[in-house]
């Protein structure tokens, strides 16, 4: 269960203010991620919103990204097709890495 530690630290890595709100406490007892009250996540210099309907991209999914990055470095025309995948993260990141695929 995500604590308060956890949300300020988030809210910090973002330049947030440093409070907690009502809503936000409650948001933390139920369980609910700290990236889902924030709002939003960055990841790969990509800033997804994330609603209660959509999918936290995960770190290994970051790691994913760097790996097809780094197997694939130079390569032009490459196609990608990131379907019902959650957030659209992957697809967003790849091609702000690699503008000509």
């Amino acid at each position: 269960m995500p604590t308060k530690e956890d949300l300020l630290l988030e809210k910090r890595r973002y330049g947030l203010p440093q409070t907690i709100s009502f809503f936000e406490e409650k948001q933390l007892e139920k369980g609910t991620p700290v990236q889902k009250i924030i709002g939003y996540i960055e990841m790969q210099d990509v800033v997804i919103d994330v609603t209660h309907n959509v999918l936290i991209p995960r770190y290994e999914t970051e790691e994913l990204i760097i790996k097809v990055n780094n197997d694939n470095k130079g390569k032009t025309n490459l196609k990608v097709l990131d379907l019902c995948t959650g957030s659209g993260f992957i697809g967003l990141a790849l091609k702000k890495a690699n503008p000509t695929w």
